[in-house]
C-alpha cells in the first residue's frame, strides 16, 4: 500500500516490498510469485474490507422503499467526509488512495471493481431501486470516490452535502414512481 501510494504501481517491486517489510525475497515469492499476484492480493483484500465494512454497518437496515440505498449513500458520504476531516484513521485514507492508483495503473483488475459494483447494485435492486437509478448512483459514488483523492477537503465536504440532498430526492422519487404489485385477490374482485 505504501509503495503504491508513494510511487504508483511502478514503484512496487518484489525487492522494494522485501526491504520495506523486512522479509526475505524467498519468503515473499513463496506466497506471491510475482508483482502482479501481490497487487492482486492487495486489491482483493481491499475489496473484501470494503464489502465487509458496508455489509456489517448496513446489516440491520431492512430492504424496501429505498431504505437500504439511503443508508448506504449516507454511510458512504459520511465516511468519506470523516476521512477528509481526519476524524478517521489515516491508514484508511491511504488505502483508498493506493487502491485507486492500483486500479488505474493495473490492467486486468476490472473483475474486482465489477464484483464490488455488482454487490452494491444487487442490494439496491433488492431495495426497490430502478435499474437506471442504481446505475446512476454507483457511477456517481465512483466519481465522488475519485474526487476524494484529488479534491480540497473543504470543497469535498460541500459536495458531499449537496450530493446527499440531491441523491436522497432521486431515491425518494424513484421509489414513489415504482409500480406497485397488485395482489391477485384484488384483481379478481
Amino acid at each position: 500500500m505504501q509503495l503504491i501510494r508513494d510511487g504508483g504501481v511502478h514503484a512496487v517491486t518484489l525487492s522494494a516490498v522485501c526491504r520495506l517489510a523486512s522479509i526475505s525475497k524467498g519468503g515473499l515469492v513463496h506466497h506471491f510469485p510475482s508483482k502482479e499476484s501481490l497487487i492482486d492480493a492487495f486489491l482483493d483484500r481491499a475489496a473484501e474490507e470494503y464489502t465487509s465494512f458496508f455489509d456489517t454497518r448496513l446489516a440491520r437496515v431492512s430492504k424496501g422503499n429505498g431504505r437500504w440505498t439511503l443508508a448506504w449513500l449516507n454511510l458512504f458520504l459520511l465516511e468519506s467526509e470523516r476521512a477528509v476531516r481526519g476524524s478517521t484513521d489515516r491508514p484508511a485514507e491511504e488505502q483508498c488512495t493506493a487502491v485507486l492508483l492500483a486500479l488505474i495503473q493495473s490492467s486486468g483488475r476490472d473483475g474486482m471493481a465489477k464484483s464490488l459494483f455488482d454487490h452494491v447494485f444487487h442490494q439496491m435492486r433488492a431495495d426497490g431501486i430502478s435499474l437506471d437509478l442504481a446505475t446512476t448512483l454507483l457511477v456517481t459514488m465512483d466519481g465522488y470516490w475519485f474526487q476524494s483523492v484529488i479534491e480540497h477537503p473543504a470543497e469535498l465536504r460541500l459536495r458531499a452535502a449537496r450530493l446527499r440532498r440531491q441523491l436522497r430526492k432521486a431515491v425518494q422519487a424513484d421509489v414513489k414512481a415504482a409500480p406497485r404489485k397488485v395482489s391477485r385477490r384484488k384483481v379478481r374482485s
